[in-house]
């Protein structure tokens, strides 16, 4: 394919989320064949390849801000684009509402479930990240292209990895969870399944959340089993040394965790959102809202460790097969490719 001139554009703020990996990772991946423009806010330039033109622009303020506009605007006229790729709502939004000024082909990436996701009828082409988000979107210009990571292996095993990061005693299996501290997130449901559980739990990340999960678990006599340990850059460690991943959220896309976890070979236990659906056997999947059902599921995988990992064996090499970073940028080369062909 020939070489392009792509400009991505995300509006989010300095989180560090499933939608901000996928940016990152998939800047760095098109800048071996194409010049990319990254025009992202300024906390994620630190993870852009040098190949990458990154241009740090806080977008974070309201879409209808003027300042907005006027930034995105300029940057992109100066750079000249000959496709701009907006990821998620706010920076579809703002650029489908300039794209009247523009000659490029225009791309969106719809990383959840959003109510109104009008402004992607507008674009050339859409990427959905999970099947059930293009049966929600209902447009025809949609091709699926799931989140991948690059190929990660598991670290030596250290026996005393948990209580050097976090003085656990280890006499007790260890859960992990990752993700924003955020309602959405279900991280409530998961600590009230917790009585009952002779486990340490985990939960890496931060947010909103924090204060409200803080008083339930002091008000469930939890602290000693349950860790609200903030954000890491080290995940894949923690989670690799880990006997099992939680998802316990409401609603996802295509979640960046549940792709580690089924990287580095590690069980789930996952709310029923359509990724798990889809992907990870049907024991291990239960409705959002049950803590009843989750707990009864946790302590099924503690009790059964040899039945699950038999379990997922199929499920781990399906994935270390097709979430890759390396087929995630090829599958989106081919949507650019595919719009300058159908243009010929």
């Amino acid at each position: 394919m020939q070489s392009l001139r792509i400009a991505q554009v995300m509006a989010s703020g300095p989180v560090h989320g499933g939608l901000e990996k996928h940016f990152v990772e998939l800047c760095n991946g098109l800048s071996a064949q194409h010049e990319v423009l990254a025009l992202a806010h300024p906390a994620h330039g630190e993870g852009m390849s040098k190949q990458v033109n990154f241009q740090a622009l806080d977008l974070s303020l309201s879409r209808r801000n003027p300042m907005n506009f006027f930034r995105l605007h300029r940057a992109l006229k100066t750079f000249a684009p000959e496709v701009i790729h907006a990821h998620a709502n706010k920076a579809a939004s703002m650029i489908a509402t300039m794209s009247r000024f523009t000659m490029a082909r225009t791309v969106g990436t719809v990383h959840g479930f959003k109510r109104n996701n009008r402004s992607f009828a507008k674009f050339d082409a859409v990427i959905a990240v999970s099947p059930a988000i293009q049966e929600h979107l209902g447009l025809a210009q949609t091709r699926v292209i799931c989140n991948g990571i690059p190929l990660v292996e598991s670290p030596p095993h250290d026996p005393h990895y948990f209580s050097r990061q976090f003085g656990l005693s280890q006499e007790r299996p260890v859960v992990v969870s990752v993700g924003r501290l955020a309602a959405v997130k279900g991280y409530d449901g998961l600590v009230k399944a917790w009585p009952g559980i002779d486990a340490e739990l985990l939960i890496v990340g931060d947010g909103p959340e924090r204060e409200h999960l803080e008083h339930l678990i002091a008000q469930l006599e939890l602290k000693d089993r349950v860790h609200l340990v903030g954000y890491r850059d080290d995940v894949p460690a923690i989670m690799a040394h880990s006997d099992l991943v939680v998802i316990s959220s409401e609603r996802e896309g295509f979640p960046y965790v549940m792709v580690e976890a089924l990287h580095l070979e590690k069980p789930l236990v996952a709310t029923q959102f359509p990724g798990a659906d889809a992907l990870l056997p049907k024991p291990y999947v239960v409705p959002y809202g049950k803590p009843l059902e989750l707990r009864k599921a946790i302590q099924n995988v503690l009790a059964n460790r040899e039945q699950a990992s038999e379990d997922y064996q199929s499920t781990w090499k399906d994935a270390k097969q097709r979430f890759t970073v390396e087929s995630m940028v090829e599958q989106t080369n081919a949507v650019y490719g595919q719009l300058f062909r159908a243009a010929a």
